[in-house]
């Protein structure tokens, strides 16, 4: 009854209130939202609140079981198909791909549908798929409604430095649309992508003015800035993230975004504080927990110190590739270098094919077993890390220099080889 639809969003506007709220916030709205979806299993927007909750809290895992129970009681529900392929997206696209289209099946002119289906694409690698569908769909359909759709599709366009039909595809949502906010995030995607500084700067400038209310996209576009290389790009992420937090303590996504474009400045005290804030919201967040762990052990020089964190979040999550090859790092600053390359060794085995993180974890491996001794071992990984690198990147300057150092030490046979393992 509409009665009763007004009962459920109080509920979740109460809910939403307690979020904000300082200390057990979000535990008294998981607790609201508990009682709201028990009392009533199809209440749908309690059940993508508390789903939200569970999220901001850090507890991965419980948003899935939440959603997985959401379903089994609205098995015909868009908004949880789709949320269900956000949150799964990463670590399994196949499953994302499934859910996108059932959504797409139920509700053929959802642009979210269409736009969720594309992602799941892009992240199962079928990128070209996802072009494809997602312009066929776009062609065949008019309206303001498809601009938030029109505009993902752009930046799809844009990343893949297909410039030229991005502006144009940008030209006609402007037409459409001017002022639309998912078009501007486009518009701040293409700028930056063409490294048009400026211009990226005065868009982010307009974001920070007009969108306060829309911290989800002030978070986007502080995330677009915080891939470019520009000081002043990201200095203008590290303000938007800042406004997104709020100084609110629970804003453990913001504060970590915060604290990544502090870093890349080289702004290592602000660096600390928005990773130490961004880890007492979220102690379970293993990219929180990442973040502080390494700059404890490479810019501050507490190992000791950054070691009690890494252990904690191994502990979570003990296939996390980073944590892991954080962990073997600072075991090897240490000295402890049997542990250290057992945790390098099995980062290793989890991080597939080639990337960024492949070629850190290689080097960072090469450069344990050389301490021990071993090598030729050492100089097979390290040649793989410095050939990767070429492609990839994923070693700081700093780094890169002790790689070469390294690189001309084993070439010079320095030292016996006691072991052919690695």
């Amino acid at each position: 009854s509409a009665r009763h639809g007004q009962d459920v969003w109080a509920v979740v506007l109460k809910a939403g209130f307690l979020a904000e709220a300082d200390g057990s916030g979000l535990e008294r709205a998981g607790k609201l939202l508990q009682g709201a979806v028990d009392r009533d299993p199809h209440a749908v927007p309690a059940w993508l609140a508390l789903v939200e909750v569970a999220r901001r809290q850090g507890f991965a895992t419980q948003a899935e079981r939440t959603l997985d129970r959401a379903l089994a009681a609205n098995p015909a529900s868009t908004a949880l198909l789709l949320r269900q392929a956000g949150l799964v997206a990463g670590e399994h696209p196949v499953m994302a791909i499934a859910l996108a289209r059932r959504a797409v099946q139920l509700e053929p002119g959802n642009p979210m549908a269409r736009v969720v289906l594309a992602r799941a694409m892009i992240a199962a690698g079928r990128d070209d798929d996802a072009l494809e569908t997602l312009g066929s769909w776009l062609a065949s359909t008019r309206g303001v409604e498809r601009l938030a759709a029109t505009a993902f599709y752009a930046e799809q366009l844009c990343r893949r430095a297909r410039f030229a039909e991005a502006e144009e595809v940008l030209a006609r949502a402007k037409a459409v649309g001017p002022g639309h906010r998912q078009v501007l995030r486009a518009e701040l995607a293409l700028a930056a992508a063409q490294g048009q500084v400026e211009r990226a700067d005065l868009l982010a400038e307009r974001f920070m003015r007009e969108c306060v209310d829309d911290v989800g996209l002030l978070g986007e576009a502080a995330g677009i800035l915080l891939q470019q290389d520009s000081p002043i790009l990201l200095q203008r992420a590290m303000e938007l993230f800042e406004q997104v937090a709020g100084g609110r303590t629970d804003a453990g996504g913001a504060w970590l975004g915060a604290a990544m474009a502090a870093h890349k400045l080289g702004k290592i005290e602000a660096a600390e504080a928005a990773f130490r804030r961004a880890y007492q919201a979220a102690p379970s967040n293993a990219s929180a927990a990442n973040g502080l762990a390494w700059l404890l052990c490479e810019d501050r020089q507490e190992a000791e110190a950054a070691l009690v964190v890494a252990d904690r979040g191994v502990g979570l999550w003990p296939t996390d590739v980073h944590l892991l090859d954080t962990r073997g790092v600072i075991l090897f600053r240490l000295g402890k270098l049997a542990q250290s390359q057992r945790d390098l060794q099995e980062a290793l085995k989890l991080a597939e094919g080639e990337s960024p993180t492949a070629v850190a974890v290689r080097f960072h491996l090469a450069r344990t077993l050389a301490a021990q001794g071993e090598h030729a071992a050492a100089q097979r990984r390290l040649a793989e890390a410095l050939a990767m690198q070429e492609r990839w990147g994923g070693l700081s300057a700093k780094e890169r220099a002790e790689a070469q150092v390294l690189s001309r030490q084993l070439g010079d046979g320095e030292g016996g080889d006691r072991n052919q393992a690695g």
